[in-house]
């Protein structure tokens, strides 16, 4: 976040989710499949040569909106809201019909490639 800008600008939204919540300051998104859990966001600045935390986690806007709450921090410097701490990778695979994929590699610029022999 560019210094200026305001946290409460910055708002993401799930489609086709049954509900938010936040528990233990987790954000706790329910689907029709299960729930998954994303972890406290990590907040941060940083000033100089120096990585400096700030407070702050989640804030519900609505049944499938949600964004940012932060503490205190110096607003003269960017500000930088990871909520996807410990992600490295991640993929989705599936829809509403028969997929799958018979082999899944990851090419050398780290990116995964699906490979389908047949087709139903």
């Amino acid at each position: 976040m560019l210094p200026g800008s305001s946290v409460a600008d910055i708002w993401l939204s799930y489609e086709g989710v049954e509900s938010l919540a936040i528990e233990d300051g987790e954000l706790v998104v329910s689907t029709k499949f299960g729930e998954m859990k994303h972890s406290r966001p990590y907040i941060y600045q940083r000033i100089g040569d120096v990585v400096v935390e700030v407070g702050g986690g989640f804030r519900l806007i609505d049944s499938n909106i949600y964004g940012f709450e932060v503490g205190a921090y110096d607003a003269s410097y960017p500000l930088v809201i990871d909520p996807f701490l410990g992600l490295e990778y991640s993929t989705y695979l599936g829809g509403g019909d028969v997929d799958y994929g018979d082999g899944i590699a990851v090419d050398s610029s780290g990116c995964a490639v699906c490979h389908r022999t047949d087709t139903v």
